[in-house]
């Protein structure tokens, strides 16, 4: 909707900036030329008693259309079952196809069936946490680390989910490879990738990264040795 009237601006911008230009006394090729635009846009603006709103795309029918009213009354009476209403409208002779039907249900369903077995609610419910959660943004760089870091045998399903959500982002698999890379050299007590995986984070570009980083580097030294130890099962005299 946000797009829709912005494009509208921009074209009411345009419809009154070929309008002045007439009135200054330019003709449709100048005004073209002027603006960078094709003549038939510019003909359609300077011919225009009004400003031409764009009709709005008309609902294709479909053949769902005649049992909607059945289906709108049985939702409204509290059956969501979407098997359900699925038969009952083929025993009404609906021609169409499931999909197509279960594309009708899909925006109406806010919650899952009252049939929906439990792992698969849990799913769910994980799914909508992290959709929640996010809104569009991606969560802090210390979770993500964090996340990268743990061993993905303790992983929740709302882990795996996250992880999955997040890996699709270039940047983030980014940060994730560092926060492994890192993980693994200290489960392994070994320092051979230190070097450049310093190098690829103060590179990384992602600040909180760079900052760790840096002061790794400020101790590099003792940061190598420490790693290279190996683990101690207590406190030695």
């Amino acid at each position: 909707m946000r797009a829709s009237r912005a494009s509208r601006q921009r074209r009411l911008e345009r419809y009154t900036e070929i309008k002045q230009r007439k009135y200054d006394g330019q003709n449709i090729l100048q005004i073209s030329q002027a603006m960078n635009l094709h003549r038939e846009t510019v003909r359609t603006y300077y011919y225009a008693d009004a400003f031409p709103e764009r009709q709005a795309r008309p609902v294709a029918a479909s053949i769902l259309d005649p049992y909607v009213p059945y289906l709108e009354a049985r939702y409204q009476h509290g059956c969501s079952n979407a098997s359900q209403l699925w038969r009952e409208i083929q025993e009404q002779g609906f021609p169409g196809s499931r999909p197509m039907f279960l594309q009708w249900m899909k925006p109406r369903r806010k919650q899952p069936a009252a049939s929906t077995p439990k792992k698969y609610l849990e799913g769910v419910a994980s799914r909508q946490s992290i959709s929640a959660s996010q809104k569009g943004k991606f969560p802090p760089i210390r979770e993500i680390v964090w996340l990268f870091t743990k061993k993905t045998e303790h992983y929740s399903q709302r882990d795996e989910l996250l992880r999955k959500f997040l890996c699709q982002d270039k940047e983030v698999s980014i940060v994730a490879e560092i926060a492994q890379r890192f993980t693994h050299m200290v489960r392994e007590r070994t320092s051979t990738d230190l070097e450049s995986w310093l190098a690829d984070c103060l590179t990384c570009g992602f600040h909180d990264v760079v900052n760790f980083a840096k002061g790794i580097d400020q101790d590099y030294q003792a940061v190598r040795l420490a790693l290279e130890k190996p683990w101690s099962n207590g406190q030695t005299e």
